[in-house]
């Protein structure tokens, strides 16, 4: 059924760049590509610029109505972004190959630009495009046409944001680009509720102030070991197809059932306390009562337990 719901095509960097509708929405990982991935790129389209095309991979993006939110592919786009950015400074000015001035133009006109607050991805941007300028005025105008034109991307496009992220999940399942919290860290944004939307940003900030080893070392060494232990099961690798463990109600949706009243009274009752007035007066915050074996709730809590659960590991020195 998702399948027939997937717009598939096959199109040039220079088309991908067109897209000024083009977007990174909040629950995007920061821009992490090094010096020494964006090296390999260029390596790359150096290397097969003799063939009649050559592939970066697939991009998963989720049509909304108005704007192309990118699901996959946010690295590589943005360091393609960077590279017509160089290549408009450095060599618009004297192109001679008419197609490919014309093509410029057009960039230049409709390239989407994005904002970046994130620390992490201001600092690699600044450190990746100063290698990247480096190397791009050495292009010539054929291997600039060979990026543009011949350099391509697969591209998937879905309208429902679901459906999008169930395509991306299991995209990523089958290979090795995301680490199980990467995953999780997906899903769980988009199970946010309407009236949690404005947290988000905040919420993403925290979870990659973490170190992805440290993510890594909570989640198997500690959390998923409780979990399966809890239930008398084996807790030896915690992997991609070991997610699930993770994923629990959305407390919005799931119907009263006699075991969600408990996690309903506790999830209203937390945020009605620290949402009174009273606590403008008395300054006092009231966390949620997370256990350890629990039922998760999907969404913001998930982001709050994992904090909750950190905190504790990096005072004794087990991360």
């Amino acid at each position: 059924m998702l399948q027939e719901k997937l717009q598939t095509s096959i199109i040039s960097v220079g088309q991908l760049l067109q897209y000024s509708q083009l977007s990174i929405p909040v629950y995007q990982r920061p821009y992490k590509w090094t010096q020494k991935h964006v090296s390999q790129l260029i390596k790359d389209v150096s290397t097969f610029r003799n063939k009649t095309a050559y592939r970066f991979g697939t991009i998963v993006i989720h049509n909304d109505g108005y704007k192309f939110n990118i699901v996959d592919g946010q690295q590589r786009i943005i360091t393609l972004l960077l590279m017509v950015q160089a290549i408009l400074k450095h060599h618009k000015a004297v192109i001679k190959n008419p197609e490919l001035k014309n093509l410029l133009h057009l960039l230049e006109r409709k390239m989407f630009c994005p904002d970046f607050s994130n620390d992490i991805s201001i600092s690699n941007i600044s450190n990746n495009y100063q290698l990247i300028e480096r190397e791009v005025v050495k292009f010539d105008e054929e291997l600039i046409i060979f990026l543009l034109n011949r350099c391509e991307v697969i591209q998937f496009v879905l309208n429902d944001v679901s459906e999008a992220f169930q395509f991306f999940d299991a995209q990523n399942a089958r290979g090795r680009d995301l680490e199980p919290h990467d995953l999780l860290k997906a899903f769980h944004l988009r199970e946010f509720s309407e009236k949690d939307e404005p947290h988000k940003t905040q919420i993403v900030d925290t979870w990659e102030s973490m170190q992805s080893d440290e993510l890594s070392g909570l989640f198997a060494d500690f959390l998923f070991r409780v979990k399966c232990w809890s239930r008398m099961q084996s807790a030896r690798y915690f992997t991609k197809n070991e997610t699930d463990i993770f994923k629990g109600v959305n407390i919005d949706r799931i119907d009263a059932f006699a075991y969600a009243i408990p996690l309903r009274i506790a999830h209203r009752f937390v945020d009605n306390y620290n949402n009174n007035f009273e606590r403008q007066v008395d300054m006092q915050h009231m966390p949620y009562p997370f256990q350890l074996d629990q039922t998760i709730i999907n969404g913001r809590r998930f982001f709050e337990l994992i904090a909750y659960y950190k905190k504790p590991l990096i005072h004794t020195g087990k991360t």
